[in-house]
C-alpha cells in the first residue's frame, strides 16, 4: 500500500487501520454481547449438515448447492479476521514498527 494521500485526505494505510478498528469492533460486539449472530451461524452450519446428511444418492447436483453454501458460510467472518490483520499491519508501518515474525522466506 502506498502511503500517500488517495484523495481523500488519508493514506491507504490510515484507511486500512481505521477498517481494522471497525472490524475489531464488530467482532467484540458480535463475541461478548449475547452472542445471538454466533449461536445463528452455528444453527445454520447445523441446519445445512443435516440438509447434507438427509439428502439420497441421486441429489448430487443438491449436494453441490448444499455444500458450497456450507463452505462459504463463514466467509464474512474471515473477512472480518483479514480486515483486523491488515489493520494491523497497517498501524505498524504507520509507526514505524517492523514485523518481528518477518522473515527471509
Amino acid at each position: 500500500m502506498a502511503d500517500e494521500p488517495n484523495g481523500i485526505g488519508f493514506t491507504d494505510d490510515e484507511l486500512a487501520h481505521q477498517r481494522g478498528q471497525e472490524a475489531e469492533s464488530f467482532m467484540k460486539f458480535i463475541q461478548d454481547g449475547e452472542q445471538y449472530f454466533l449461536k445463528l451461524m452455528s444453527q445454520l452450519e447445523t441446519e445445512m449438515i443435516n440438509s447434507i446428511l438427509g439428502l439420497r444418492p441421486m441429489d448430487k447436483e443438491l449436494f453441490t448447492v448444499y455444500k458450497a453454501q456450507l463452505e462459504g458460510l463463514y466467509t464474512p467472518l474471515q473477512r472480518v479476521g483479514a480486515d483486523i490483520e491488515i489493520g494491523k499491519q497497517a498501524f505498524n508501518r504507520i509507526n514505524g514498527i517492523e514485523d518481528e515474525n518477518k522473515g527471509i522466506l
